[in-house]
């Protein structure tokens, strides 16, 4: 952010955050953020998606973030590595 102030930048874009994290949404919104919705639709290729799940409510994502909210903070940025090379 500090670079794209340096250089004369009037709009940062946070990015995309799912209707399912919540925390996130009022993290952006105390930065004065404005919300838009933005749609997604998939193809699903003739195949029926019935019941399909969102990433911040399946399984692998909820132990991720248990397990970043309990450990302890050395121990942060090896997750913050996995996390980010494996899951983003």
């Amino acid at each position: 952010m500090t670079l794209a102030c340096t250089k004369g930048y009037k709009i940062y874009d946070f990015g995309r955050t799912s209707i399912h994290n919540p925390t996130l949404m009022d993290f952006k919104k105390r930065w004065g953020t404005t919300g838009v919705d933005l749609y997604t639709f998939y193809n699903d290729c003739g195949e029926n998606r019935i019941g399909t799940v969102s990433r911040e409510t399946s399984l692998p994502y909820r132990l991720m973030r248990y397990m970043c909210q309990k450990s302890p903070d050395p121990v942060q940025p090896m997750l913050s590595r996995f996390c980010y090379r494996h899951l983003g």
